[in-house]
């Protein structure tokens, strides 16, 4: 992980955004903000029911397919993240490297959510929830 570099842990849920203020070798993670978000399940969201359609001729009908509420929380969080990312890429000099560490499905949310010029500043990306684990965890996650 570059020095000065940005690291992003999260998942739907929960993001860190944390500052390399180490070497690559030994990194040394200060948290620059840590954002949560509790996403009910779809059921308390909205109704799990689809609606129906009539065709435009006879009688048949056909479902449409139900709203997944819980993902469009998730998105949505996800895209505050960004936000926050972007603000705080802001404040650092030219040349900042984001770190994404988050599950697959969570990384590939944040590459269509991340401004281009954002985007192309990513470094490496882990695929894997580091979220639960401690700082000093995630610390000796990168430098294993």
């Amino acid at each position: 992980m570059p020095h000065l570099s940005l690291l992003i842990v999260c998942d739907g849920g929960k993001a860190l955004i944390m500052r390399n203020a180490g070497t690559m070798e030994r990194p040394k993670l200060q948290m620059v903000e840590t954002l949560q978000h509790q996403v009910p399940p779809t059921r308390e969201l909205g109704s799990e029911r689809p609606g129906r359609v009539f065709a435009s001729t006879g009688a048949a009908r056909s479902a449409v397919e139900a709203s997944d509420y819980h993902e469009a929380a998730e998105t949505a969080f996800l895209g505050e993240v960004c936000r926050r990312v972007e603000h705080a890429v802001s404040g650092q000099t030219r040349g900042a490297r984001l770190v994404l560490a988050a599950p697959p499905r969570v990384i590939g949310a944040l590459r269509s959510l991340l401004p281009a010029p954002l985007r192309d500043t990513v470094a490496v990306e882990v695929g894997k929830d580091l979220t639960k684990l401690s700082i000093d965890d995630i610390e000796r996650y990168f430098t294993d």
